[in-house]
Order: structure tokens, then C-alpha cells, then sequence
């Protein structure tokens, strides 16, 4: 693996779990941040806004567009698999 693949994976994680922890931290003062279509939100926006960062560090600004398309579909697609199994977990812990 190329030293810069491992770099930008290290730094990928990284800007993840802190996405993740932010996100927990104001869910705790805001409630509604625990809604699943909250956190579908969040999931695309997180997903767009780390594209287009990643594509502007690449190549500059021409290929941001059709990268913030891309990558919002694919943030939809996981932000529907998140938060139905977020709004899955949390029906079942209801119902205890």
C-alpha cells in the first residue's frame, strides 16, 4: 500500500470518529439529533462534505461537482442503511 493510501486512510478514520463523537456529544443536548431521518441527514452531509474536501485536495475544484453527485448518492444509500438499523435497534429497545 502507497504511503499516501495509508495516510489518507489514517486520516479518513480519524475525521470519522470525530464526526461520530460530535455528533453523540450534541445528540446529548439535543434530542431530536437521535430522529433516524436525523441521522440520514447528517450521514449525506457528512458524506458530500468529505468528497468534495478530499476532491479539492486532489484535483481542485473542476471534477467537485459530479464528486459531491456521486457521493450523495452513495451517502443516501448508506444513510438509509444506518438509520434503519439505528431505528431498528432502537424499536427493539423500546419494546422491552
Amino acid at each position: 500500500m502507497p504511503g499516501h493510501a495509508i495516510v489518507a486512510a489514517i486520516a479518513g478514520l480519524t475525521l470519522m470518529l470525530l464526526v461520530a463523537a460530535g455528533y453523540m456529544l450534541a445528540a446529548r443536548r439535543y434530542p431530536l439529533l437521535w430522529h433516524p431521518l436525523s441521522v440520514f441527514a447528517a450521514v449525506v452531509v457528512v458524506s458530500v462534505l468529505v468528497a468534495v474536501l478530499g476532491e479539492v485536495y486532489r484535483s481542485g475544484w473542476t471534477q467537485v461537482p459530479t464528486m459531491a453527485r456521486r457521493s450523495a448518492v452513495g451517502g443516501a444509500g448508506w444513510g438509509i442503511v444506518i438509520a434503519v438499523l439505528y431505528g431498528g435497534v432502537r424499536w427493539m429497545r423500546a419494546r422491552r
